[in-house]
């Protein structure tokens, strides 16, 4: 099948805005990860390697039913609640920069990553 129209019904579960800096109607996901993301954080996605992000674009790559379906199931609220469960300020990115090192510390590092998810995280990523 081909790219899916951006406004496609994976909005629910807090997939309005983009997972990592909250811009709206994102319109790449990272597959393994489950959430959606903004053209912008894509790039620094790509950049933690596939390893970690499995990067494809809503509108011009094809998805298969199972890809869809998990970014349906676990979504950005849900994703958030584990890779941002100790995240203690308000997200402030307001340059390239800053949303590089939040993405990297994000889900490379663990940083706000609750202890008891660790090892769920880092066995889901192999």
């Amino acid at each position: 099948s081909s790219g899916i129209n951006a406004e496609w019904p994976l909005r629910p579960g807090g997939n309005l805005t983009c997972a990592d800096c909250a811009k709206k109607k994102p319109t790449w996901a990272s597959l393994n990860l489950g959430v959606l993301i903004c053209i912008e954080c894509s790039g620094i996605h790509r950049g933690l390697g596939v390893q970690l992000s499995q990067v494809r674009s809503l509108t011009l790559d094809a998805l298969s039913e199972d890809q869809i379906e998990l970014l349906r199931s676990v979504g950005n609220a849900a994703a958030n609640a584990i890779y941002e469960a100790e995240l203690d300020a308000e997200k402030n990115l307001t340059n390239h920069v800053e949303r590089k090192d939040f993405i990297c510390r994000k889900y490379s590092d663990l940083t706000f990553t609750s202890s008891k998810y660790h090892d769920i995280v880092l066995e889901s990523s192999k």
